[in-house]
């Protein structure tokens, strides 16, 4: 498995490229179209243990 991001964006054809773009280059993408969602991911995943990248956090925001 490649290392995951998590796109998070409100408009669903920019989710789907990001991620159809992503996963070309080998990435695991998680999506979620709002912070809220984002947000949620991450404690649930965090809260079974999931294989999150805790070490660095990149914000891309456009």
């Amino acid at each position: 498995m490649g290392k995951i991001i998590l796109v998070v964006d409100d408009d669903a054809m920019n989710l789907r490229m990001a991620e159809m773009i992503l996963k070309k280059k080998g990435y695991d993408v998680k999506k979620a179209d709002s912070g809220q969602e984002a947000l949620a991911l991450l404690q649930h995943d965090i809260g079974t243990g999931a294989r999150w990248h805790h070490e660095r956090y990149d914000i891309i925001h456009d």
